[in-house]
Formats: C-alpha cells, structure tokens, sequence
C-alpha cells in the first residue's frame, strides 16, 4: 500500500515507501536508503507488498547481506510503540499542529486512524524527518479539509 501523498518519489521505488519503514520499525530493522537501492524492483515490490514477521526480516537480511556484504543494523523493537497507543495522541503531533496553526487533533480522530497511519503521522513529526509530507498526510486521512493551510 502505498500512500497518494508518496507518489512523487514512490513511482519508480526511489524512496523508501512509509509501509516498508513501518515494517522495517516492527521487525527491528535499520535499512538504509543506499541500500533500497541496491535491491531489485521485484525485491522492493516484495517488501512493500508481503507482511512483516520474522521471515520477512530474515529476507530482507539476507538479501542486504548478499548486495553489500553486511547485515542492515538493527533497531530495538520496544514492548509497545507509540503508534498503538490508541489513549494518548504524541506531544510531537500536538506540536506540529499547533506550529501549523491547526486545532490539536482529538483522541476519538487518533483512535480511528489504523497503525498504519498512526506510524506515518508520528515519523511526520519526528524531529530529524523532512515534515513536508504531514499536511498531505493529514489531508489523505481526512483529518483536514483539503485547502485548510
């Protein structure tokens, strides 16, 4: 699934798509962009398009493993991340809505999204991502209305 705000740089796989970084998050994989590159169009489509489990994991390692001669790094895998906390919306994303002269986000908006979209809005907003993406984001997930900003 790739989302309509991606489709600049998602056409032609470019860019890591945010479905294959939120799966890369849930299986405590780092892959870096140099990387995604190095992999085939069928590989690519592959992670876009298969689960997220331990097999996928081992695939994706083994691929990376084969095209650079190391493993990805590994990123911790926490209890619980903050994109499925369903009861609180991240003071990052308040923050960013307030910065962006929106009203903040109520819970029962957050509490409809899905994981999916959660993750998205979350690494948005993270302070070393490019956030040029976010209103769009919000846009596509009728959070606001198009033409709002």
């Amino acid at each position: 699934m790739l989302f309509a705000f991606e489709t600049d740089f998602t056409q032609n796989l470019q860019c890591i798509p945010m479905v294959v970084r939120w799966k890369l998050d849930c299986c405590g994989i780092k892959l870096k962009l140099q990387h995604w590159l190095k992999l085939s169009l069928c590989q690519r489509q592959w992670l876009i398009t298969t689960p997220s489990s331990r097999d996928y994991a081992q695939q994706l390692q083994l691929w990376v493993q084969e095209l650079t001669g190391t493993l990805p790094d590994a990123l911790p895998i926490p209890d619980r991340f903050d994109w499925q906390d369903t009861e609180r919306i991240p003071q990052q994303m308040q923050e960013q809505m307030t910065n962006l002269g929106l009203p903040p986000l109520a819970l029962h908006q957050w509490q409809k999204l899905d994981e999916l979209q959660r993750f998205v809005l979350i690494k948005l907003t993270s302070p070393h991502h490019q956030n040029r993406n976010f209103i769009p984001a919000l846009v596509e997930f009728n959070l606001v209305a198009k033409g709002t900003i």
